[in-house]
């Protein structure tokens, strides 16, 4: 009689039986967690599972002694279970074809010491240079405007007095992590965000770092966090130029909020080779609240101040300006994600140069609003939206003020299609602006009450393939009509290629070229040269041995008042011991030969 009962128990009891779990964390080399891993159980090919975007897995499967851990750009390892079936896997991932602007890695192995040489390895990116101290170096996606927007420790860093380089803000070897984004994201941010954002900062989730480095240059930074509160501090000395700065950040965690909070100081001396001098001072801060239910909400505000003078010019010049503005976001959550912005912005500057225009005081007030909507699917990838802005100035010559005001709208449409696992197609067609500087609008006479900008209308499109191995290779072309200050047409067309030949050598390079129709010009005074018909490109090969020894070897075209500047640049790096690492390198800067070696800590 028990024997029937529990055979007819028997199933019950199985049910209610523990599943056998294997569990585990899959990370890189580099101690970054691979999310979407697929886990897949040796002895039971149909049990599999993908990870977490934290690395986590658990596999409902019994009797498992070893899996096989396959991911985008990974080489396929296998893995064997605990005794206590857990697995801790550490993969050997193609981080050359992760992204495609350089990481945080590539920034502390890379021969540059100057952020914007580095991020001008980015496929498509337009570096010039300039041989005065002013404008200073500039980056533009795909040679799509002068410059594009910087974005410095989330606060948006330019000088609406007649834009000089952000960069200078930033000293040699200071910055951690890095990212760039193209036009078609520029209705997003707004104002000088046609020619693509970069977005950079010297915090990138180490504990604590310090380095030095001599030669030509010298520089030294230290860093030390607690989870996202950190702080860092850095200066770099060379023939040409002083930089020094201080970053601090903070994050204050609520129930189901988070506020942060961000504050940085800088001041630089720039002597570039042709003996004239900039010398410049600079603050920033900023706050923002972030809160995700069924509504997504979001509070940024910031502030930053930034002054400048010198013997650039036959006569002194000084600067200064000042930028206060806030954005409040609020959006949906799932598939279909609307969301709606509202931004309020205050500038005023002041430019002083006698050599070039009497005294500009001037202030400019934007209102703006964004709307729109963010879509995906297992393929497609959508968004579109409207930018709506209204723009005041005030001001002029000599404390007369001239008055103008301007509305206008910038529309967008982007869409990513993956068509299949190894063909992404990206495509946007959109609208954006550049607002004048004040040197821009009032050193010659006003006339009229409205505002002269520069209106754009762009439509580009990338193709890439990639074998989720070891190869990823695109196909780019943009073509843009501006108008308003400037008249022209731009052409870009461009190629590159990403292949991890061996675990241990990769190449990475690109070519591109920009043809600019430039028609006419109105007359307006401003910094730099006019932009020109540009090939430019980079070819880039890394040798990263399992002893933990790193080799990179550059060549490059880049511009300088958009003349060729063509040259090779390397270092290597290695271990001294844990946490520990060694450095020498070389790189051509400003047509300057530089050498240099250094030393850094890291945990």
């Amino acid at each position: 009689m028990n024997g029937v009962i529990l055979a007819l128990l028997a199933p019950a009891l199985l049910a209610a039986a523990p599943v056998p779990l294997v569990v585990g964390a899959v990370r890189d080399q580099t101690g970054v967690p691979v999310a979407g891993a697929r886990v897949r159980a040796i002895s039971h090919p149909a049990d599999a599972t993908t990870t977490q975007p934290d690395g986590t897995f658990a596999l409902s499967a019994g009797g498992v002694t070893a899996v096989e851990i396959t991911c985008r750009f990974c080489r396929p390892q296998r893995f064997s279970v605990g005794a206590d079936g857990t697995v801790v896997a550490v993969v050997h991932r193609y981080v050359a074809l992760l992204s495609n602007v350089p990481s945080a890695d590539d920034l502390a192995s890379l021969p540059y010491a100057h952020v914007e040489s580095a991020l001008a390895l980015t496929p498509f990116t337009l570096f010039e240079n300039s041989s005065a101290p002013l404008p200073g170096p500039e980056l533009a996606d795909r040679g799509a405007a002068r410059d594009g927007l910087v974005v410095d420790g989330g606060i948006p860093n330019y000088d609406v007095a007649a834009s000089i380089s952000p960069f200078y803000t930033v000293p040699q070897r200071y910055v951690s992590s890095a990212d760039l984004a193209g036009v078609a994201d520029g209705w997003r941010y707004g104002d000088r965000a046609n020619g693509g954002t970069a977005a950079i900062t010297p915090f990138d989730g180490a504990t604590a770092a310090a380095q030095a480095f001599g030669g030509n240059d010298g520089s030294a930074r230290y860093l030390v966090s607690d989870g996202p509160d950190a702080v860092a501090a850095g200066l770099s000395l060379d023939g040409a130029e002083s930089r020094r700065r201080a970053d601090a950040q903070w994050q204050v965690p609520l129930k189901d909020a988070l506020f942060s909070f961000g504050a940085q100081a800088a001041s630089s001396d720039i002597a570039p080779v042709s003996g004239a001098t900039v010398n410049l001072g600079y603050e920033g801060a900023r706050i923002a609240f972030e809160r995700a239910r069924d509504l997504g909400v979001r509070v940024d505000a910031f502030v930053n101040r930034g002054e400048y003078g010198g013997n650039s010019y036959p006569a002194s010049l000084y600067s200064a300006w000042s930028d206060a503005g806030s954005d409040v976001t609020i959006s949906g959550l799932g598939a279909v994600r609307p969301f709606a912005t509202v931004s309020f912005r205050n500038e005023s500057g002041i430019y002083d140069d006698a050599a070039v225009a009497p005294r500009l005081a001037a202030t400019s007030t934007q209102t703006r609003g964004l709307f729109g909507a963010d879509a995906s699917g297992a393929r497609l990838a959508a968004s579109g939206g409207l930018a709506i802005e209204s723009a005041a100035y005030s001001g002029g010559t000599l404390g007369v003020s001239h008055p103008g005001v301007a509305q206008f709208a910038a529309p967008s449409a982007q869409m990513s299609w993956r068509a299949s696992d190894r063909f992404r197609l990206d495509a946007s067609d959109g609208g954006g602006y550049r607002l004048p500087t004040i040197l821009e609008r009032y050193a010659l006479p006003v006339s009229g009450s409205g505002i002269d900008l520069d209106r754009d209308a762009t439509r580009e499109a990338t193709l890439t393939y990639d074998d989720g191995a070891r190869v990823r290779a695109s196909l780019t072309g943009l073509n843009r009509r501006t108008v308003g200050f400037d008249d022209e047409r731009i052409a870009t067309l461009g190629a590159s290629l990403a292949w991890q030949a061996t675990p241990a050598l990769s190449l990475r390079s690109w070519w591109m070229r920009a043809n600019v129709d430039e028609h006419a010009e109105r007359v307006i005074v401003r910094y730099g040269a006019m932009p020109q018909t540009t090939n430019t490109g980079a070819a880039w090969l890394t040798y990263q041995a399992e002893s933990g020894v790193r080799v990179d070897a550059i060549v490059r075209t880049d511009y300088i008042d958009y003349l060729y500047d063509t040259h090779v640049d390397a270092s290597i790096s290695g271990p001294l011991r844990r946490h520990v690492r060694w450095y020498a390198g070389t790189e051509r800067y400003q047509r300057v030969r530089y050498l240099n070696a250094g030393i850094r800590f890291e945990r």
